[in-house]
């Protein structure tokens, strides 16, 4: 017995009805034939996010669980789509969709909305530069700063003269990490000095 795949595809945000004229493919929409876009097709993944919304390739997504903004996409060479998290202009971390689909909130997509992707990478830089910028200001009074990672743990553990905090990194999600550090440090939150 063979996988019955379910074929649902949306293009700039409608559900469209393909047809092949004379060697091209078409949408009809009342009556009327206009040429298909590919760049904008993505197919639906067979996942609904959070308030029951259908999730499709090419989406932009809000995990509320990683407080990040992600793409799905399409991986050939591991037959599944995944949720993608931009660590930095040009490389995502890809995570099953499957397992986090019931938590992302659809935002936008790749074709409409592709600065989504960009603002949080800015973000992340912006907070990295503050993160930097106060350990040089530690280390220039004094302080003596060291990392320890377990990513066994999930955990990465600061330490600041002799006082420690533990920085959780759900899912090992960088994005997680930057805030957490950025929280610690600049914020001051979990840490007093002396």
């Amino acid at each position: 017995m063979g996988w019955d795949r379910h074929f649902n595809f949306h293009g700039c945000w409608d559900i469209l009805n393909i047809r092949a004229i004379r060697n091209k493919d078409y949408i009809q929409d009342f009556g009327e034939y206009f040429q298909v876009d590919y760049d904008t097709v993505g197919q639906y993944t067979g996942f609904y996010g959070k308030h029951g919304t259908e999730i499709y390739d090419g989406d932009i997504c809000y995990s509320h669980k990683h407080k990040c903004v992600g793409k799905v996409v399409w991986n050939n060479t591991k037959a599944g789509f995944f949720y993608c998290i931009p660590i930095s202009n040009s490389k995502f971390k890809e995570m099953p969709l499957y397992k986090y689909a019931d938590d992302l909130e659809v935002i936008g997509n790749i074709y409409d909305n592709p600065n989504l992707l960009t603002t949080q990478i800015k973000e992340e830089i912006r907070l990295e530069r503050e993160i930097i910028e106060k350990i040089v200001e530690l280390v220039n009074q004094g302080h003596a700063i060291r990392f320890q990672e377990d990513w066994g743990e999930n955990t990465l553990t600061l330490y600041i003269d002799d006082q420690h905090t533990h920085c959780g990194v759900p899912d090992g999600s960088y994005e997680i990490l930057v805030k957490s550090l950025h929280d610690t440090l600049v914020k001051g939150r979990g840490l007093t000095f002396v």
